[in-house]
């Protein structure tokens, strides 16, 4: 049982504990007052072996005694350790992205925050951008962290203000300055719709922006999807040409880059087809595509390439319609 008193008051409570202390052994007892808390707590030989809550009305403690009915005398002269009031506040600082930084697309603000003053953690901390609570995280971290989506904002000059608050109530803040780039916009369309191999097929970019007002797209990158040349290519103009060798499905991909280095990127699939009476798969209608056609006439073939005047037979004439195709490319 634990007895304490104030000596000028002469107000005095007490609180008991049950612990199986060993008969004829001595004991190294210190006890530590947390008034801030309101916590007592008793060591022996140096290990916590009892936490107590004290009364709310107990006020701070200026002498305590501590009594065992089984001990042989009254302990008295017992160590009392009043902790301090804490006042300091935590240190915060931002440490990603550094100020002045140009930020695009989702962004991880990461925090520093230390508190050498409180015994009670870190408590919890705030994320205004500016001035707006945009985010709170109270897991008590050291480091914490808070997810930012650069779209739903403003472009230009950001306020990023950290709020930290220990577990005492003390507050402290930082603030850092960020340029909100959003991401641009790409987009391309292309024709002919239904382009064929050999085809010049022209891209056009146009329809890419930068959001921001006073930015602009500086490079457009294009990757066709085939292997051949030209296949992948940067450039600063919006529009471009490129033929396929061979019939297929391919996918292009454009990517945007605007005048402060974000990048946004869309690709689309087209469908490229073999032109009429191509029959070698070549590219190109010659005579060599007229003879085969001659030989699957003479053997009472059919293939739907080769039926160029879709009657559902595969004639001389057709071999001379995939002439006239070649001559007239």
């Amino acid at each position: 049982m634990i007895y304490w008193y104030d000596i000028e008051t002469g107000a005095g409570d007490c609180v008991y504990e049950s612990y199986p202390f060993s008969r004829n052994k001595q004991y190294n007892f210190k006890l530590v007052v947390d008034n801030d808390a309101n916590r007592m707590y008793a060591y022996l030989d140096n290990r916590l072996e009892l936490s107590l809550d004290l009364p709310k009305r107990t006020g701070n403690l200026s002498s305590v005694l501590l009594f065992d009915r089984y001990a042989t005398s009254v302990w008295d002269n017992i160590y009392v350790e009043e902790t301090p009031e804490d006042t300091t506040p935590p240190a915060v600082d931002i440490i990603s992205p550094c100020p002045g930084a140009t930020v695009s697309g989702r962004v991880t603000v990461e925090v520093d925050v230390s508190d050498t003053g409180s015994s009670d953690g870190t408590g919890h901390a705030a994320l205004y951008v500016n001035e707006r609570l945009a985010a709170v995280n109270d897991s008590g971290s050291c480091n914490p962290r808070f997810k930012l989506d650069t779209a739903t904002m403003d472009s230009g000059d950001c306020t990023l203000t950290v709020v930290a608050v220990d577990g005492s109530g003390n507050s402290n803040h930082t603030a850092a300055i960020v340029d909100i780039n959003k991401i641009p916009v790409a987009n391309f369309t292309y024709s002919p719709d239904s382009p064929k191999t050999m085809d010049t097929v022209t891209f056009d970019a146009s329809a890419s922006c930068d959001p921001d007002p006073e930015g602009h797209i500086a490079a457009y990158r294009w990757n066709f999807g085939d292997l051949g040349d030209g296949n992948i290519t940067t450039g600063t103009d919006a529009m471009i040409t490129h033929s396929y060798a061979t019939e297929g499905y391919y996918v292009v991909s454009l990517t945007v880059t605007d005048d402060k280095g974000a990048a946004g990127q869309v690709s689309r699939m087209i469908s490229v087809t073999a032109p009429r009476g191509d029959l070698n798969h070549d590219g190109v209608v010659t005579s060599a595509d007229a003879a085969i056609v001659l030989e699957m006439a003479a053997r009472g073939e059919w293939s739907q390439g080769a039926d160029v005047d879709g009657d559902d037979v595969v004639t001389s004439l057709d071999a001379l319609m995939v002439i006239g195709d070649g001559v007239n490319q």
